[in-house]
């Protein structure tokens, strides 16, 4: 006996394949500014969602509240790390609690400043980020011009020599013609 099944209109979304998508528009994007605003990277954040990076990537291009809340959270945390790091360059005072125990026991409490000196690492990463063209560690130079011989500078301070000899400038200075060879002569001594 053959069953007849009824086909299904083409007009209908065909179900969608796989596991529901984990994300939950609500919480997310706030959970991920929360967590961006104090530094958590995107595999902190998919850890935290409790699925792995690619996911979150995908979710971050396919909801666009997600990636602004991410993009908030690292406008806020950035310069919070440039701001320490500035400070670390230079040096800083901060206001510490201590604590001492005295002899019978007793815990006394007394508030000190106390100075970190300026960290030349930190120094030298500020300078070559935030002035790249001063501070890399490599210069570039450009040198234009057409490279002589050095037989052609020798001709050219020959005649710079006698325009000034000409000129009554200087007098008694020998004037030397290249010489062809290895510099030490013809051969002949």
């Amino acid at each position: 006996m053959v069953e007849r099944v009824q086909l299904k209109p083409q007009t209908e979304l065909a179900p969608v394949r796989g596991a529901p998508s984990k994300y939950d528009p609500k919480t997310f994007p706030k959970t991920a500014k929360f967590l961006a605003q104090r530094g958590a990277i995107l595999c902190e954040i998919a850890r935290c969602f409790g699925v792995n990076t690619s996911t979150l990537t995908r979710w971050l291009n396919k909801y666009p509240e997600l990636r602004e809340a991410v993009d908030a959270g690292d406008d806020v945390f950035n310069p919070r790390v440039e701001r320490a790091l500035a400070e670390r360059a230079i040096g800083f005072y901060v206001d510490v609690e201590e604590a001492k125990v005295t002899s019978d026991g007793e815990v006394i409490r007394y508030s000190m400043r106390k100075y970190f000196p300026p960290d030349v690492t930190a120094a030298i990463y500020f300078t070559k980020n935030r002035m790249p063209e001063k501070w890399r560690d490599v210069q570039e130079r450009r040198i234009t011009g057409e490279l002589k011989s050095s037989d052609e500078w020798l001709v050219e301070v020959q005649k710079g020599i006698l325009e000034l000899q000409a000129k009554g400038h200087i007098t008694g200075l020998p004037v030397m013609l290249p010489q062809k060879g290895n510099g030490k002569g013809n051969g002949h001594e």
